[in-house]
C-alpha cells in the first residue's frame, strides 16, 4: 500500500480543507456537530470506497464472460460461395458452375520443393477470376506441444519441423502473394484441424496462431485469414479466442471414410457439421467456412451411394447452414488420386475423395454437387431480381377479388408412384406458367422438373418419415403457394 493510501486510511480523522471525492462528503460534514461524528463519517466513506473498488474488480471477469458469450450473432448469409481444388476450375466452368474458390495446400514440403507449383496455381486463380484458398498446413498430424516448442522429425513429410521454419513458410507465402496476386483476395486457412492431442488446451499456441494471422494480414492486407478447426473437442474451441479475434473467419472440416467411420457416422456428417457451425457461431460470432468436405467412396460401389447421400444432405440443409453464418462450402477434390499417400489418416480411403474417378468419369455425387450449386445460385438470383409486388388498391371489385383467388388456387396431389428415391406431384387444374420446388424439413428449396406426362418430379433420396413441403410459384406475377407438410411414405 502506498504512503498516500496509508495516510488516507490512518489519518481519516484529520481535518481537510477540501474533499476530493465531491459533494456527498461535503454535505455530510455540514451536519457534523462533533469531531467524533465527522471522523466516523469520513472513515466509513473510505471503507465504502474500498469495498466499491473490490466489487468492481470482482465484477470484471463476470462482465468479460458475458461479453464473450453474448456477442452479436454472425450475419445470415444470403448466399453460399462454392469451390473445389484449383485444378478443377475448367471442368466446373464447362458444367455451368464456375467456382468462387480454388483450393490448394502448402506445407513443410513447400520449403524443399519450392514455389514453382504454387506460383502457377496463383496465376491460374488470377487468370480465371477465382479466389485462391490456401491451406497453410505446416504442423499437420505431427502437431504437439513438444513438436511446436522443441521441434520434431516428421516421418510423414520427411523433414524437421520447428517454429522457425513455420515462420519461414509464412514469410515466403506473403512474398509470393504480393508477386502473383497483386492485391487480389486470397483466403488463408491456418493449420486446419490443429486442435488435437495436447495442443487443445495449450494457450501459447493460441498466441502463436494469432501472431501468424497478424503477420500475414500485415504483409498482404488483401488476405482473409481463417482459423481451421477439426470437428471434435468443441468444449476447447474457446481456448483459441485470441487467434480467432486476429482472423477474419473460422472454418470447420467434414471428412468421412469407411476406413475410420461406420455408416451411421458417415451419413450423419452434414448434421454433425451443422452442429459444429452452431457451436462456432455461439462462441465466436464470425463468418464460417466449411473448408474441407471430403467423402471417400472407398471400398465399393455401395460407398458411392453413401458419398452421394451424404453430400446431398449438405445442400438439403443449406438454409440452416446459412442461418449459422456459413458463407462458403469447399469440396476437397474433383478426381480420385491413385497416388495419394496412404500413410495419412484414412489410409486407402485417401485415394477416393473425388466426385469423379481417376479417369475423369463422374460419380453420382458429382451431379448432386453440380445441381445443388445451380439450385442455390438460382434462388439467390430470384431473391436479387424479383421486384417488390405493386401496391394493391384498398378496395377491389368483387370480380377482380374472385379472379385473384382463382389464380392462387391449385389442385395439388402426390403421385401414387412416390418412393424414397422419387418425388412426384400432380396439379389437377391448369395453374398457368409455374415452377414447382420442394424442400425436405427446413432445408433448401430444390427445383422439380416437368415430366413428359405432365407431372413435376425430382429424383433424389428422401428419408422415410421426413417432412416434405412443396411450393408452386407463378412465373408471371411471382404469386406463391405452399402445400402442407407431407410425412414422407408414412
Amino acid at each position: 500500500m502506498s504512503a498516500r493510501a496509508k495516510s488516507s486510511l490512518h489519518g481519516a480523522g484529520k481535518s481537510r480543507s477540501k474533499d476530493p471525492h465531491g459533494p456527498p462528503i461535503m454535505a455530510g460534514l455540514l451536519f457534523c456537530s462533533k469531531a467524533a461524528f465527522c471522523q466516523s463519517y469520513q472513515l466509513n466513506m473510505t471503507i465504502l470506497r474500498r469495498y466499491l473498488i473490490v466489487a468492481i474488480w470482482l465484477a470484471l471477469p463476470v462482465l468479460f464472460i458475458f461479453l464473450l458469450f453474448n456477442r452479436p450473432p454472425a450475419a445470415f448469409a444470403d448466399s453460399v460461395k462454392f469451390g473445389m481444388d484449383i485444378n478443377s476450375i475448367d471442368v466446373q466452368e464447362s458444367s455451368g458452375i464456375k467456382p468462387d474458390y480454388g483450393m490448394f495446400w502448402i506445407g513443410s514440403w513447400t520449403l524443399s520443393s519450392g514455389w514453382g507449383g504454387p506460383d502457377k496455381l496463383l496465376e491460374t486463380a488470377v487468370k480465371k477470376g477465382v479466389s485462391p484458398v490456401i491451406q497453410f498446413y505446416y504442423w499437420g498430424d505431427d502437431i504437439s506441444i513438444n513438436c511446436v516448442e522443441n521441434g520434431c522429425w516428421s516421418s510423414l513429410h520427411n523433414t524437421w519441423k520447428n517454429k522457425q521454419n513455420w515462420q519461414t513458410l509464412a514469410v515466403q507465402l506473403t512474398d509470393h502473394l504480393n508477386k502473383k496476386m497483386r492485391g487480389k483476395q486470397a483466403v488463408i486457412i491456418l493449420e486446419t484441424e490443429f486442435n488435437k492431442g495436447n495442443i487443445t488446451n495449450y494457450e501459447p499456441f493460441d498466441d502463436y496462431l494469432a501472431e501468424k494471422a497478424r503477420f500475414i494480414k500485415s504483409k498482404y492486407p488483401a488476405a482473409k485469414v481463417v482459423v481451421g478447426f477439426g470437428n471434435w473437442g468443441s468444449s476447447d474451441w474457446s481456448n483459441f479466442d485470441e487467434s480467432v479475434g486476429a482472423s477474419d473467419m473460422v472454418s470447420i472440416q467434414a471428412l468421412r471414410g469407411s476406413t475410420h467411420n461406420n455408416i451411421e457416422s458417415y451419413r450423419s456428417v452434414a448434421d454433425s457439421t451443422l452442429t459444429a457451425a452452431r457451436m462456432l457461431k455461439s462462441i465466436f460470432g464470425k463468418p464460417i467456412l466449411i473448408s474441407d468436405v471430403a467423402l471417400s467412396s472407398y471400398p465399393t460401389w455401395s460407398h458411392e451411394k453413401h458419398q452421394t447421400d451424404a453430400l446431398r444432405d449438405f445442400f438439403a440443409n443449406l438454409d440452416s447452414f446459412k442461418a449459422q453464418g456459413v458463407a462458403g462450402l469447399i469440396y476437397r477434390t474433383y478426381k480420385d488420386n491413385p497416388s495419394a499417400n496412404t500413410a495419412n489418416y484414412y489410409g486407402e480411403g485417401e485415394r477416393y475423395w473425388g466426385l469423379a474417378k481417376a479417369d475423369g468419369s463422374p460419380k453420382p455425387a458429382w451431379f448432386v454437387w453440380k445441381d445443388g450449386i445451380k439450385a442455390e445460385r438460382s434462388v439467390s438470383v430470384r431473391k436479387t431480381n424479383t421486384p417488390p409486388p405493386a401496391p394493391e388498391p384498398e378496395t377491389q371489385p368483387e370480380e377482380q377479388q374472385e379472379q385473384k383467388q382463382q389464380t392462387m388456387r391449385v389442385n395439388f396431389e402426390l403421385s401414387p408412384n412416390i418412393n424414397k428415391w422419387w418425388a412426384e406431384v400432380w396439379m389437377g387444374n391448369n395453374p398457368g406458367p409455374v415452377w414447382v420446388d420442394m424442400r425436405i424439413e427446413n432445408g433448401q428449396w430444390l427445383k422439380m422438373d416437368k415430366t413428359n406426362w405432365g407431372s413435376w418430379a425430382k429424383n433424389m433420396y428422401i428419408e422415410p418419415g421426413s417432412n416434405v413441403t412443396f411450393r408452386v410459384i407463378n412465373t408471371q406475377n411471382n404469386e406463391t403457394i405452399l402445400t402442407r407438410e407431407y410425412n414422407w411414405l408414412q
